[in-house]
């Protein structure tokens, strides 16, 4: 009997090869540094197929991470000779761009706002986002849609438009009146964000007291120009006119015109846990302003004019950080004026010749001016605070101020008292050329509940009571006036408490009142008698 010997079957080991060299054809996007930075660990001796693939997978990523999400990288069939590998791009362009839905905004103008997806580009993703991302905002939204072009290696694009008719009003009521007007202010808003479909924006607003419109009346039209990129430029017109008679006082008659002109630029910081949105301002106003004093109400008596007319700067900063459900905000801005731009003499009252106008209207004033106002505001949930996430509400803060060079006129000073700055005053019952406001506000969460995330559900439309939320708050303010007069008091503080309420619906509809109580007694404010402030407000 015969042995055979039986040998098992030897494993075919992978071919080895030297590669010294890649050549990439058709690749247009990437520079070739940034091409040689990838394929560069993959050269050498003693290589195999899975460094070929591996090389290829690397090269087609560093094509996605750039944006360039329609080119692929394919290894052509080849003999490696001499070292030499070949790599072959196919770069997908778009064969057609579609924008469908628009019907308020030009189609033609959303194609050249989104260049990166014009036909016969190899789109960069990535910019593309962008660009659809300045487009689109909260009347307008734009959701980009790919599918295979006709052509192999091509790509439709399709811009799906969701818009609305760009023009908003609205409507206002409430009682932010100085001392001896009228208690009640009317407002009214009406603004249209794409003249000339090119996105320029023009409101009209007028400011009343309804019932003695003479007292008070200010009109405002704002001009929004978008320039490239995050830049834009605000022309601005004021034109306000009061009739007022203090008691034992006669009349007093204001009239004013400024002409504003801004550029502005807006810079967003996206972040996995804090975004931050800033903004930086510079311009001027052109301000012209005409005072005079009746000593009888019919006019008939002896009259006092102090006019002025002159031209501030401002260079401003805002920002914004958002970090969950807290938000923290700062804005800090300069205000300064020469004394030789439009310098003039003017007869004053109580002088025999002529003085500057700035000595007229304020002694110790020059035109040479200076002041910085800054304020800092933080809100957040109570349990940042370290106390227990069952306590309801958040706990918001303010802190503002106004430090100045010289005397102001009374338009640059700091004014406290009021809804928006100490309330349980009437506005403005203190101003003053330095100034501190500080502010302490617990406010509820929404009482109405997750009113605003149920239309998530299918076939629910949105309640109509949206938010009902409860404020407890303090307020306190000081001013000081710079070489005062005689009759002037240098320093006045104001201070007050109290509770409020806000209620937002839909169509628009909020409401927001605060019962203040008065901590120190004023001319107009006694000590402990609580007032009410209230807005209401419909927006369209």
């Amino acid at each position: 009997m015969r042995a055979q010997s039986q040998s098992s079957p030897q494993q075919v080991e992978a071919p080895r090869f030297a590669i010294l060299e890649f050549e990439v054809e058709g690749n247009t996007v990437l520079s070739v540094a940034q091409v040689e930075q990838v394929l560069l660990p993959f050269l050498g001796e003693d290589r195999q197929m899975a460094d070929v693939e591996a090389a290829r997978e690397a090269l087609e990523k560093r094509y996605q991470q750039a944006g360039f999400l329609s080119v692929f990288v394919d290894i052509p069939e080849q003999r490696v000779d001499a070292g030499l590998l070949r790599l072959r791009v196919t770069e997908g362009r778009v064969e057609r761009l579609r924008v469908t839905g628009s019907r308020y905004y030009d189609q033609g103008v959303i194609r050249e706002r989104v260049a990166e997806l014009a036909p016969g580009r190899v789109p960069d993703f990535n910019e593309a986002a962008r660009q659809i991302a300045e487009l689109s905002r909260e009347e307008r939204r734009v959701q980009q849609l790919l599918r295979p072009g006709s052509t192999p290696g091509t790509v439709e694009v399709e811009l799906r438009v969701n818009d609305q008719l760009p023009l908003a009003a609205q409507f206002e009521l409430n009682n932010r009146h100085a001392a001896d007007t009228e208690a009640l202010r009317a407002s009214a808003l009406l603004r249209y964000d794409n003249l000339w479909q090119r996105d320029h924006s023009l409101s009209l607003s007028l400011i009343t007291a309804p019932r003695q419109t003479r007292q008070s009346t200010v009109l405002v039209a704002n001009y929004l120009l978008p320039l490239s990129g995050k830049d834009s430029l605000l022309a601005s017109a004021v034109l306000s006119n009061s009739h007022v008679e203090p008691l034992g006082a006669g009349t007093v008659i204001g009239q004013g015109k400024t002409l504003g002109l801004r550029w502005m630029r807006t810079l967003a910081s996206p972040g996995a846990k804090l975004e931050s949105l800033h903004s930086f301002n510079a311009g001027f106003d052109f301000k012209d302003v005409k005072e005079r004093q009746l000593s009888s109400g019919n006019g008939s008596g002896s009259e006092l004019s102090t006019p002025l007319r002159y031209l501030p700067w401002q260079l401003s900063y805002a920002g914004n950080w958002f970090a969950g459900r807290a938000q923290s905000s700062l804005t800090s801005g300069l205000t300064f004026g020469w004394r030789n731009w439009l310098q003039r003499d003017v007869s004053c009252p109580g002088n025999l010749g002529a003085v500057d106008q700035f000595q007229c209207k304020r002694d110790g004033a020059d035109g040479s001016f200076a002041y910085w106002r800054a304020e800092l505001r933080d809100g957040r949930p109570l349990a940042d605070f370290g106390l227990p996430k069952s306590w309801p509400g958040s706990l918001n803060s303010r802190l503002a101020w106004q430090l100045a060079t010289q005397p102001l006129v009374s338009g640059e000073q700091y004014a406290l008292g009021g809804a928006d700055t100490v309330r349980g005053y009437l506005e403005a019952e203190a101003s003053g050329d330095n100034a501190v406001l500080a502010s302490l506000e617990w406010r509820s969460g929404n009482l109405l509940g997750a009113a605003e995330a149920s239309p998530a559900e299918a076939g629910k439309s949105p309640p109509f009571w949206r938010e009902l939320a409860l404020l407890a708050y303090a307020d306190a303010g000081r001013s000081q006036t710079l070489q005062p007069m005689p009759e002037q008091t240098e320093h006045v503080w104001l201070g007050g408490a109290g509770l409020g309420l806000r209620l937002r619906a839909g169509r628009g509809l909020s409401a927001e009142f605060d019962l203040a109580w008065p901590l120190k007694s004023t001319r107009t404010s006694p000590k402990y008698e609580p007032r009410l402030h209230f807005r209401l407000s419909a927006q369209l």
